[in-house]
Formats: C-alpha cells, structure tokens, sequence
C-alpha cells in the first residue's frame, strides 16, 4: 500500500527548518522511507564538474559505507562511476586528498513516531542512502521494528557484487616492499603514504599500475617493483595472485586500490 503523507520534518540545516513532503511505501513486513529537500551546499561542484550529477553516500548501521560520484556524457544514457570504499584506508586516504572534506552529507533528523500517527513497538530508522544532486538532496531510510507486522532483521545487500583482492599473502609483499626500499636506501623526503591503482582483467593479471596518491619517491618504486615483480614471477602451475571482481553473470574487469604506509622503523604495512 501507497500513501503520501505531510509532515513538518525537524531537518536542521544553516539554522533553517524546511518544510518537506515525504511519502512511505509500505510493503509486507518492510517499511521505506524517501525524504527530499532543496538544497545547494555542493553547487560550487557540481558547477566545476559539468559531467557530475549525482553524489551517493551509502551507509550502513547509520555510518557512511562507500561513496559513489556518477558522471554522464552529454546526451548519453549511460553513466560512470567514481567509487570509493569508506571502509579502506587507500580510498579514505585518496578521497581525501581529491576533495579535502569538501563534500557535505547532511544529517537529517526525523521523528517517524509522527508517520504512523501513533506509538509503534520498538520503531527504529536506519538510513540507507543519501543522494546529493546540484539543487536538491534525497534521503532512504528503513524503517523497522519488533512488531509482528514488520520484520525484525533485512539482510544488507551489496549492488556492486564482490570486488577483485589479491590472492597471495599480503605479508610476503610488505616485506619484499621493506627489502627492495631498504638495498635504496635513498636519503631524500618521501611521502609515508602512498596509493596506487590498477586493473584487474576477467583472468586474475593485474595492468595500468598507476601511482594516484603520493610522490613518486624511493619508496613508491620499491611498492611498484614489488607488485610487478609478483606479476612476472608467477608461474603457469601458480593460481593467479588476483581474484577478479564478480557480479551476478560472473567475473567482470575493474579497478583496486593499493595502499602502502612506511613507518619510521622501515616497516611496511599495505592493504587494498
């Protein structure tokens, strides 16, 4: 069942409230809710990036779970995406870099009490998904509680299927990385952190191994040879060193971030 329901929502904003129309769909044992409002916090960014036109922030238990920056061609149907896992020191640390907290997610605060009209069991809201556009922002909730009419627990779903890892043992690397930067030896400024990127193909072998953030240093060249070097001395009889991505038809191509730290002792950590 569909109804549309008013409501003055308590969105606090630049210290104005806004009065905003919502609706609920409300479906077997799930309840969803979408709440969109005029907004123009991000314009300056969307200006500058014509191709831009959405900004998704997904969240999972309320805390912000990747972020999503989708471009589309002038008079193209199809969009690209600029992803970014919240949960992964190297797109952290990437995102960060690129748009230095430069993009505001808002914060809604919401009374769903008022949606039903009346005291429900144990009602409880999570938010799902932000969606920044040029004028306007649009939040997902659901909501659910511990009553018999809704369910108690709706299993997170990840849309873009499982993401490409390396295989091999992400130790051995770091110490392959700390032997090679330690035989350099180089006395001059380096960044500690640094984060390539890189394509994994449907067959599990790595290629465009580019350096996205961070200097080209000492230490850069000896993570770029470690990687490489693991590519090429890989032997037929070996499994791949890269699980490609998959998606529900099966592996697909795709883009991974490595992320590697130098701390003050020449250790190494790295991750991806």
């Amino acid at each position: 069942m569909k109804r549309k329901i008013f409501l003055l929502l308590n969105f606090f904003f630049l210290s104005t409230y806004f009065l905003v129309a919502q609706f609920v769909n409300q479906q077997k044992n799930v309840t969803s809710l979408r709440i969109a409002i005029a907004d123009t916090s991000n314009n300056y960014l969307f200006l500058k990036q014509e191709k831009l036109k959405e900004i998704w922030g997904v969240f999972q238990n309320n805390e912000l779970h990747e972020i999503r920056l989708r471009y589309q061609e002038p008079d193209n149907e199809f969009w690209s995406s600029e992803y970014y896992d919240m949960n992964f020191d190297g797109d952290v640390y990437v995102f960060k870099k690129k748009y230095k907290n430069s993009i505001h997610f808002l914060k809604p605060k919401l009374d769903v009490q008022n949606i039903y009209g009346r005291t429900k069991q144990y009602l409880n809201s999570k938010q799902l998904r932000t969606v920044i556009r040029k004028d306007s922002v649009i939040f997902d909730f659901r909501l659910e509680c511990l009553g018999e009419d809704m369910q108690d627990n709706v299993p997170n779903r990840n849309k873009l299927g499982v993401p490409a890892k390396y295989f091999g043992d992400l130790k051995k690397l770091s110490l392959s990385i700390e032997k090679q930067f330690a035989e350099i030896n180089s006395p001059a400024e380096i960044d500690s952190i640094i984060v390539f990127r890189c394509v994994i193909d449907v067959s599990g072998d790595m290629s465009s191994l580019i350096l996205e953030a961070g200097g080209r240093s000492a230490f850069s060249d000896a993570v770029k040879n470690a990687l490489n070097s693991s590519q090429r001395t890989q032997t037929l009889k070996e499994p791949k060193r890269w699980v490609p991505a998959r998606i529900s038809r099966g592996p697909v191509k795709s883009n991974i971030r490595i992320y590697a730290r130098l701390h003050k002792d020449g250790s190494v950590v790295s991750a991806l």
